[in-house]
């Protein structure tokens, strides 16, 4: 190999090694973010509990009079 072509080659493999290791390192750094999977699992109710009860429609503040019927 020539001197010219070790001096291109040489710091070609030493840049890609070098940004290896720096992904390697910057993705072990990285916190963990959930997929759409988890966030579904962590906000979907637990195995056992019983349902919520709902109500059963539009619930008036206060009785309405005779005349506004």
């Amino acid at each position: 190999m020539t001197t010219a072509v070790a001096f291109l080659v040489v710091p070609l493999v030493a840049a890609l090694v070098g940004s290896v290791i720096l992904w390697l390192i910057s993705k072990a750094r990285r916190p963990h973010v959930p997929d759409f999977n988890e966030q579904l699992r962590a906000i979907a109710p637990r195995e056992g509990t019983p349902p919520r009860v709902q109500s059963g429609g539009i619930v008036p503040f206060d009785p309405s009079s005779p005349k506004e019927r």
